[in-house]
């Protein structure tokens, strides 16, 4: 496959693929399905559901009950082409920690043996893990619990902890700031900073009224909406 890149002014000379770039590459030869490719989102799903089946299968994820229709259903984790977010949970409230942090390295070491056996390899560099404890009181009350435990990720060169962030700390997951804990803050921060940002270029733009709302329409407005279905954000935010 080839392709280049095409803009208002014409198309770039210097192309990617082709039997030129497999003999300059090799080895290993080009591998993926190409930036752009409308069928890459549809061949993804073929090839990283049996990895969600084998977890859901092996008894991994968390349980989820409807409260209006009654209706149950097992979520593994959710995947988004080479972005994925596994989701281990204790299988009982009187699961010890350590117990939890143990089905989780179980199930990691699952998630990275089919990625291989698919002839994927997990960037770990990449790869961060969080632990989310409660310690309730007898007032019915909780509070999130300090705790410990480790991660890790197999590699070509044997074994390398992952990353462990705190609750509190948010990550981008497809676009958006989550933190464990279900804090907003950070993507609210970078809201504002992608709004005032984009305030000074237009003010010092001195572009015509209709042009700034036509840019706003199609270009701010959209990535501000994006993420607010999945935030958590108080009246004052």
């Amino acid at each position: 496959m080839v392709s280049s890149v095409r803009t208002a002014f014409g198309d770039y000379l210097t192309i990617q693929g082709g039997d030129l770039w497999a003999d300059l590459l090799r080895p290993p030869p080009p591998q993926g399905l190409g930036q752009g490719n409308g069928a890459a989102p549809a061949i993804w799903a073929v090839v990283r559901t049996p990895m969600l089946n084998a977890l859901r299968e092996s008894g991994f994820g968390v349980a989820f009950k409807c409260c209006i229709s009654g209706n149950s259903f097992r979520m593994v984790g959710y995947f988004f082409v080479e972005d994925y977010t596994l989701i281990p949970v204790a299988p009982s409230p009187d699961t010890l920690t350590d117990d939890t942090v143990k089905l989780a390295q179980h199930g990691l070491d699952l998630f990275v043996g089919v990625i291989r056996a698919t002839g994927g390899q997990v960037n770990e560099d990449k790869s961060k893990w969080c632990l989310l404890e409660f310690q309730w009181y007898l007032t019915g009350k909780c509070r999130m619990a300090e705790n410990n435990g480790t991660l890790t990720i197999v590699n070509p060169h044997g074994r390398k902890t992952l990353e462990r962030l705190p609750v509190t700390q948010a990550s981008q997951i497809l676009g958006v700031w989550i933190a464990t804990n279900g804090s907003s803050n950070e993507q609210v921060r970078q809201i504002r900073s992608m709004t005032a940002a984009w305030a000074d270029r237009v003010r010092i733009g001195h572009i015509l009224w209709d042009k700034a709302w036509n840019y706003y329409q199609t270009t701010l407005k959209r990535s501000i909406e994006y993420p607010l279905v999945a935030t958590t954000m108080e009246e004052p935010q």
